[in-house]
C-alpha cells in the first residue's frame, strides 16, 4: 500500500470512528438539552479542516460508507428532535407596583419627562385594585410540539426506531455484498435501505406536523396511511424484504393507535386480520388488509 493510500485509509478510519461516536451518542440521547449539546458538536465538526463531513478523494467504497453513516445521523437527529422538543417556557407574570407617593421633590419633578395626557376618556382604577393586577406580556403563539400529542405518538416513535435499525442493517449488508462482488444483492439491499429511509423521513415529517398542531387527527391518519399504500414505490420496495413487512405492519398499527382508536376491534369485526405479528409468507397480504382497515377508521376526536 502506497503512502498516499495509507493516509487516505487513516483519514477514513478517523472519520468513520467520529461518525460512529456521534451515532452512539444520539442513540443514548434522552433529553432536549443533551440533544442540543450533540447538535452543537456536529456543527463544530463540520467546520474543521479534517471534518468527516468534508473529506474528499476517498475510494468509492469509503465514500459510500461515510455517506451511510451521515444518513443514519440525519435520521437519528430527526427522530430525537421529534422525541425531545424544546420545552415550553411558562409565561411569567409581571406584577405592577404602584407608588402611592403623590408628591415628589421639586428637583425630581424637573428632571422627569413631561406627562402627556391622553385626550381619550379612560376609566379610573382604584389604587388597591391596581396593586393586585398583573400584566401578561404579549407573546407569539407557541408553535412547539404539544405534549399530549407527543405522548400519543410514543408508539409510533418506537416503530420508527425499529425501522431505522433495519435501515442501518440493510446498508451494512449492502456493503458486505459489494465487497464480495455480489453486485445484484448489493444493489437490492442498498435500494431497500434507501426506500426505508424515505419512508422514515416522510412519516417523521407527518408526525411532526401533527405534534405541532399543523394538522388534525383525521388528516394525520389519512396522510400517514395513504403514504403506506402499495402504490407507494418506497413501500413496495420495502415489502420485497421479508423482515421489513413486519415493521410496516407494526408501524401502521402504531399510527392507527394515535388518538386512542382501537384498530384491533376494527380488524376483529371485519375478520380481515387476526394477527399483527406477521411471521408467515403472506405478510404482504396482511399489510394490505391492515391498510384497507385503517382507511375505514375515522376519528371522532376533535383537534386539540
Amino acid at each position: 500500500m502506497s503512502s498516499k493510500s495509507n493516509r487516505k485509509k487513516v483519514a477514513f478510519d478517523k472519520a468513520k470512528a467520529s461518525l460512529e461516536n456521534t451515532i452512539s451518542n444520539l442513540k443514548k440521547c434522552d433529553s432536549y438539552d443533551r440533544l442540543q449539546t450533540i447538535l452543537k458538536t456536529i456543527d463544530k465538526a463540520k467546520k474543521i479542516t479534517q471534518s468527516p463531513y468534508r473529506l474528499v478523494g476517498l475510494s468509492e467504497y469509503h465514500t459510500s460508507e461515510l455517506n451511510r453513516l451521515k444518513t443514519t445521523i440525519d435520521s437519528l437527529v430527526k427522530e430525537k428532535s421529534l422525541a425531545f422538543p424544546k420545552p415550553v417556557q411558562p409565561v411569567q407574570t409581571v406584577e405592577v407596583i404602584v407608588n402611592e407617593q403623590v408628591s415628589a421633590p421639586v428637583s425630581q419633578v424637573k428632571d422627569s419627562p413631561p406627562v402627556i395626557e391622553s385626550s381619550e376618556h379612560t376609566d379610573s382604577i382604584p389604587v388597591e385594585e391596581t396593586k393586585k393586577s398583573s400584566v401578561q406580556p404579549k407573546v407569539r403563539r407557541n408553535k412547539e410540539r404539544d405534549p399530549v400529542r407527543m405522548n400519543e405518538l410514543s408508539n409510533v416513535l418506537i416503530q420508527l426506531e425499529h425501522l431505522r435499525d433495519k435501515i442501518e442493517e440493510l446498508y451494512k449488508k449492502s456493503q458486505q455484498y459489494e465487497l464480495n462482488r455480489k453486485d445484484d444483492k448489493a444493489e437490492l439491499y442498498h435500494n431497500t435501505a434507501t426506500a426505508g429511509r424515505k419512508v422514515l423521513e416522510e412519516i417523521a415529517t407527518i408526525c411532526s406536523a401533527y405534534a405541532e398542531k399543523k394538522i388534525d387527527l383525521d388528516t394525520f391518519k389519512q396522510q400517514s396511511t395513504d403514504y403506506l399504500k402499495n402504490d407507494n414505490q418506497y413501500v413496495t420496495q420495502l415489502k420485497t424484504h421479508r423482515g421489513c413487512k413486519d415493521i410496516i405492519a407494526n408501524l401502521l398499527l402504531a399510527l392507527t393507535g394515535v388518538g386512542l382508536l382501537a384498530i384491533a376491534a376494527v380488524s376483529v369485526y371485519s375478520g380481515r386480520l387476526t394477527m399483527f405479528n406477521l411471521t408467515n409468507t403472506d405478510s404482504g397480504n396482511k399489510v394490505d388488509a391492515l391498510t384497507d382497515s385503517l382507511e375505514n377508521v375515522k376519528s371522532s376526536v376533535s383537534p386539540k
